[in-house]
């Protein structure tokens, strides 16, 4: 359905497995993805941006929401339905690409996590995550230290993911101090490998 009713309205979009994202992907993922209900055929859709620069095997939705139908509720499509197609498309032109547009660059995205972190106390491992990558590849050198600077002062509890993500961040951090050009070839290899894994570079 996708592949021939909604895809051809799209231009500049591509369908990879079971994404229909912006073929550009060179640092992000911009794009809608199915998620299935789990009790029948029908699906949800839902609008994300992923930074490809951050390490992943699968679709994360950090960034991003469902999308509603004509009515404003949660919208359902089902393969069965043939008004499904004209309706997933209002869909995304009306509320996918409009999100899309605002996160174009690895600096919007940044932007969204730092506003998303302030007055939660301790930022979410992940989000830092994000954040700090993405100063990395911008070269946002005050943004940077201050990741760094936090992360030198917090304290994790042991063996968790936590203590892992801040581990990781910390360790690609400390090699930018040092030598920025090996942390962007770290965040290349970083992006290289969930592309990979989101079946991104198949086509």
């Amino acid at each position: 359905m996708i592949r021939a009713s909604v895809l051809p309205a799209l231009p500049g979009f591509v369908l990879s497995r079971s994404i229909l994202h912006d073929a550009d992907t060179e640092w992000l993922l911009r794009g809608v993805i199915k998620n299935s209900s789990g009790f029948s055929d029908g699906y949800y859709a839902e609008v994300f941006v992923q930074p490809l620069y951050v390490p992943s095997d699968h679709v994360t939705l950090t960034y991003g929401h469902r999308l509603l139908d004509r009515q404003g509720r949660q919208g359902f499509w089902s393969p069965a339905d043939p008004m499904a197609p004209a309706e997933l498309l209002d869909a995304i032109q009306g509320q996918a690409s409009p999100y899309l547009a605002r996160l174009r660059t690895p600096s919007d995205l940044m932007k969204l996590a730092r506003s998303r972190s302030r007055g939660r106390g301790a930022a979410d491992p992940n989000r830092l995550r994000d954040i700090a990558y993405s100063a990395v590849l911008i070269d946002e050198d005050h943004t940077a230290r201050k990741v760094h600077k936090e992360l030198s002062v917090r304290e994790q509890p042991p063996d968790t993911w936590m203590a892992r993500v801040d581990a990781e961040v910390s360790s690609l951090l400390a090699t930018w101090s040092e030598d920025p050009a090996a942390a962007r070839r770290q965040l290349l290899a970083y992006r290289n490998h969930t592309a990979a894994a989101l079946g991104l570079d198949e086509r």
